[in-house]
């Protein structure tokens, strides 16, 4: 931005978001963000973070998937809270 003063447009110097590098859809930055603030650690590397969102949307992504069968042997069009109870 030429000639403006004031922060900066977000990820306007460094380029793509960790979520977009790893091809991850849940926001890599803020589960960092929590670990870090948690403090179970000294320090939390960025890998541990990604690590942690790709295993929760893989655990999102299988449950969802069991509910939404369990959704079509109900012949219901819509995901319910049973269906994601009966997923288990």
């Amino acid at each position: 931005m030429a000639g403006t003063k004031g922060a900066p447009e977000p990820h306007e110097k460094g380029g793509r978001r960790k979520s977009a590098k790893s091809g991850l859809i849940l926001p890599v930055g803020r589960i960092n963000r929590q670990l870090v603030q948690s403090r179970k650690a000294r320090q939390v590397s960025i890998g541990s973070g990604i690590f942690l969102t790709a295993t929760l949307e893989y655990l999102t992504a299988e449950i969802m998937q069991l509910a939404g069968n369990a959704a079509l042997d109900e012949q219901k069009a819509v995901i319910l809270p049973r269906h994601i109870q009966k997923a288990f």
